[in-house]
């Protein structure tokens, strides 16, 4: 089940992808757009990069720890990859970057640490969004 919290950040996360000239645009559907076989909050390309991002809220944030979205990420990570190489839409795209970006959230020093150890996932917060 999607709640309207989560689905309206991951709705403000595409349209940043789109209002910065990303190409492929798409996410925010809940279960019904997925990427070998897992939902895709957001992603979007751009030359030979797709970037793939999970959004979450402070709240969804807070029920568990930063370390175990990132792990579970990385464990999506290749079927996700595969599943876009496969896609007639992502299929041109061959390098693939994986950003977690938390609403109302600030990721700590060990949280970004974490993050960098390989496979690497981007952690931004929402100052990304509105940055932009």
């Amino acid at each position: 089940m999607v709640t309207k919290l989560p689905l309206l950040w991951e709705k403000k996360m595409v349209s940043l992808l789109e209002d910065l000239g990303l190409q492929d645009v798409d996410g925010a559907r809940g279960e019904k757009f997925q990427l070998g076989g897992h939902q895709i909050d957001a992603c979007g390309g751009f030359g030979e990069f797709l970037l793939v991002i999970e959004c979450k809220t402070h709240q969804e944030l807070k029920k568990t720890t930063v370390r175990a979205v990132i792990n579970e990420m990385r464990g999506k990570r290749a079927a996700i990859n595969s599943g876009a190489r496969r896609d007639t839409t992502y299929q041109k795209y061959n390098r693939f970057f994986h950003m977690l970006i938390g609403q109302n959230y600030q990721f700590t020093i060990a949280d970004r640490a974490h993050a960098l150890t390989t496979p690497k996932i981007i952690l931004r917060d929402d100052s990304f969004h509105d940055y932009y």
